[in-house]
């Protein structure tokens, strides 16, 4: 029994056992409802269990009821404003947790990246003859490719890229024009399928997936002398990327909702100066993070298709927000004006609507 519970039961009560009880459930209701309300919720559910036979304990119907109460307390907010608050930082939080849970997601169950000999091998049945006129590789699932410098690298790494590629080895290589390009693309299909590959033909491309690898070939830079052929092995992105970035998305709408009603909750009772700057703080914190957390979304939705964003094969992974140019710091200095508003709205009270015996001179709207 915690020094609350203690607090807020009445020693004399025969039904001590009972109050404790009570006193537990009574948690799931915020802080500041059970100091200014909860002697008196206790006083009278011991005195409606005193109306009958001596109970066992606490009716599982009436501890369900209480629990739901204590939960709709903490969700409800009260306000236009603070509801437009609620709403939008539960979609940063969501797009924050979503972006979260894919990354671990991929970092947990993905296959092992490819080296450039393995991806010549997986792709053999598809690539022309030849030496390719260039091979990168980039060992993540999206990113910038290969910087030119290390400054640069540096650049990306905190400003984030305006050019994003998936990663995984890319051979390209410039042959004579095809002159009948669908012909071309299901000959390299069934060139696939024969070496054992799970194949499509998607927006131009042609897609093969074995082994928790998949295969993209794609015609560029079209002329009437030559095309350029790009060939792309990758890791395919896991399920349970996807499954943990959704886990992340339902978990992030009803934090960012809890939080934001505790915020509100605490900052009614603060001064106006101290509303006025958690409501400032507040409203940038938002507007610089929702930029990337909405395009996490987007990508997890698989609703936009990023317009430098390579390859099609597969939709963006549900962090892309954060690695585009300037969305990352303005992500970060959104996530630090967040914390300091909520930091406001965390102190001592200004005034305390009923003092109850045993809780101190504080009675706070915390929750």
């Amino acid at each position: 029994m915690t020094s609350e519970e203690r607090d807020i039961m009445s020693p004399d009560d025969g039904h001590d056992r009972l109050a404790q009880r009570y006193g537990r459930l009574l948690l799931a209701h915020p802080r500041w409802y059970r100091r200014i309300h909860g002697e008196d919720m206790i006083t009278t559910l011991l005195d409606a269990a005193t109306l009958g036979p001596a109970p066992a304990g606490v009716p599982t119907r009436q501890a369900v009821g209480l629990v739901l109460d204590g939960l709709r307390c903490r969700l409800r907010i009260t306000g236009a404003g603070p509801r437009v608050l609620a709403i939008l930082l539960s979609l940063v939080a969501a797009g924050t947790f979503a972006a979260a849970g894919g990354r671990l997601g991929w970092a947990a169950s993905s296959a092992d990246w490819p080296t450039v000999e393995q991806a010549r091998t997986l792709a053999a049945p598809v690539l022309p003859t030849g030496i390719p006129d260039s091979v990168t590789r980039h060992d993540d699932p999206i990113g910038p490719g290969q910087p030119g410098s290390p400054l640069d690298s540096a650049l990306l790494t905190v400003m984030g890229s305006p050019e994003l590629e998936p990663g995984g080895v890319h051979l390209s290589y410039t042959q004579p024009a095809v002159v009948d390009l669908s012909n071309a693309r299901q000959a390299a299909e069934a060139r696939l399928a024969a070496d054992g590959w799970r194949t499509s033909i998607t927006r131009g491309l042609v897609i093969g997936e074995r082994d928790g690898m998949i295969l993209s070939l794609r015609h560029v830079g079209r002329t009437a002398e030559s095309d350029d052929v790009v060939v792309s092995i990758r890791p395919a992105a896991p399920r349970v990327a996807y499954v943990l970035a959704v886990l992340g998305t339902v978990l992030g709408l009803l934090t960012g909702w809890l939080l934001t009603a505790a915020a509100v909750a605490r900052t009614r009772r603060r001064s106006p100066v101290t509303r006025a700057g958690a409501a400032g703080l507040a409203a940038f914190g938002v507007a610089a993070s929702a930029p990337a957390c909405l395009l996490n979304l987007l990508a997890l939705s698989n609703v936009v298709v990023m317009l430098n964003f390579r390859m099609a094969a597969e939709p963006p992974p549900s962090w892309v927000g954060y690695d585009f140019v300037l969305a990352r710091p303005s992500a970060v200095l959104g996530g630090l004006l967040l914390i300091g508003a909520f930091g406001l709205s965390i102190g001592r009270d200004r005034a305390v609507a009923r003092p109850i015996t045993g809780l101190g001179p504080e009675a706070g709207p915390a929750r």
